[in-house]
């Protein structure tokens, strides 16, 4: 199970269709049923009914969705406290033409 796997779950099953979900996480169609379906193998557990109208999340399906949101927030939560744990030190990166950098100077 990887995150961004969860990612896309919570999507399908916020939009309640495969091919929305896709549209809105710029991704083909295909792909995203190819990450639900190896999110299901991975797990051994239908998490989609998929039926005509679209889809809707199974009981496992439900219990995965609100996991997946808790796991998602403790990611995030946990690279903020390891961010604030290092000072919070913030890198920036300038770019220039060599043009520019003749009117800056060498070093």
């Amino acid at each position: 199970m990887k995150p961004r796997q969860l990612i896309y779950f919570i999507k399908v099953v916020d939009v309640g269709n495969i091919t929305k979900a896709a549209e809105q996480l710029n991704l083909a169609q295909t792909a995203l049923g190819i990450q639900i379906r190896n999110l299901e193998e991975s797990l051994h557990v239908q998490l989609l009914d998929r039926h005509s109208r679209g889809v809707s999340a199974t009981p496992a399906g439900l219990l995965l969705y609100e996991r997946a949101h808790e796991i998602l927030q403790r990611i995030e939560d946990t690279r903020g406290d390891l961010i604030s744990l290092a000072g919070e030190r913030a890198r920036i990166r300038l770019g220039a033409t060599p043009s520019m950098l003749k009117l800056i100077g060498t070093e």
